[in-house]
């Protein structure tokens, strides 16, 4: 038996005063180290799903969606 597992494709309704990370590349595990120390929410933008669902299952808060969409970051909260 196969589980699917969804990340968010948007941030939760409250969210405010977090950081939007647009790619998960070498940098961003020690920035989210860093926003995390701080106590600052933040987002990865991934658009391929299982990228994100792997992210997702690491522990990192993740919006699945695409990196050029402006739904995608209304969705993040950004703006």
């Amino acid at each position: 038996m196969q589980i699917h597992v969804q990340c968010p494709r948007a941030a939760p309704p409250d969210i405010t005063g977090h950081v939007i990370i647009c790619r998960y590349n070498t940098i961003a595990p020690k920035l989210i180290e860093r926003l995390r120390h701080h106590g600052i929410p933040y987002f990865v933008v991934e658009s391929d799903s299982d990228a994100a669902v792997k992210l997702y299952n690491e522990g990192i808060s993740v919006v699945q969606g695409d990196v050029d969409s402006r739904l995608n970051y209304e969705r993040a909260k950004l703006g």
